[in-house]
């Protein structure tokens, strides 16, 4: 005769014991990479603009906010933002980005729109992936090469797109600054080193999102510059904001 199995009661102290819970924090990296991946925004243009002190807890990106989560997870979730987006930033912010000091925080201020708030332990390099470069040139071009000396050392970079704010006149007296500047990411990077013009007038290109006309590589604009005959409209943005 078969043996029964004895029932099993459940004692005080049992039922007392309560289960263990599991955090977000002890999940594997893989699933919670799995999560960032569905929480945050992917595959788009992410504006990073750079902020002395925060404002406050994100709304709605709250798992990037070392206040309102976890330090970790704060920058993990950071990683995969910046991992998976191209970065659009002025190179006049680069060496506050990616200097010795790091990052502290980042914030979404608005849909796509992040503050970053510097001098914090978190080095971002290797999370660069794309990024689009605003280049000002009515300001400080003596240091263009090097605060574009911030980005050999990101490993992992593999397109640039940069958007050149200001005539054709500045274009043609900062060529050599540009030439110098951008050497060594040309050599790095080749055709995936890229220059588009903004510019005011309506002709622009939707494909960059906004007011902005493609030129091509830097040799493509080295020739633009020695060519008068085709820098033809390129005098569109007399009176422009960098900030759009």
């Amino acid at each position: 005769m078969p043996s029964q199995t004895a029932p099993y009661f459940l004692t005080t102290e049992a039922m007392a014991t309560p289960c263990p819970q599991t955090s977000f924090a002890s999940l594997p990296r893989e699933l919670r990479d799995k999560i960032y991946r569905l929480a945050l925004p992917h595959s788009c243009e992410i504006k990073l603009t750079l902020r002395s002190h925060p404002l406050g807890p994100s709304e709605s990106f709250r798992i990037l906010s070392p206040q309102a989560s976890n330090g970790m997870i704060a920058e993990e979730a950071c990683e995969t933002l910046f991992r998976r987006n191209t970065l659009k930033i002025r190179i006049a912010d680069l060496p506050m980005l990616l200097g010795e000091n790091g990052i502290s925080s980042v914030y979404e201020f608005y849909e796509k729109h992040f503050y970053v708030i510097p001098g914090g332990q978190t080095n971002v390099k290797s999370w660069l992936r794309q990024v689009n470069l605003i280049l000002d040139m009515n300001n400080d071009m003596d240091k263009l090469a090097e605060r574009l000396g911030f980005l050999h050392d990101c490993h992992f970079l593999k397109e640039v797109i940069v958007t050149l704010h200001g005539n054709h006149s500045l274009l043609k007296a900062n060529m050599g600054y540009i030439q110098d500047g951008f050497k060594v990411l040309k050599g790095k990077l080749g055709r995936h080193l890229a220059f588009v013009k903004y510019v005011n007038s309506q002709a622009f290109s939707e494909e960059y999102g906004e007011r902005v006309r493609y030129v091509g590589d830097l040799d493509d604009l080295e020739k633009i510059v020695q060519g008068d005959d085709l820098l033809r409209g390129f005098d569109d943005d007399v009176e422009e904001d960098i900030d759009q």
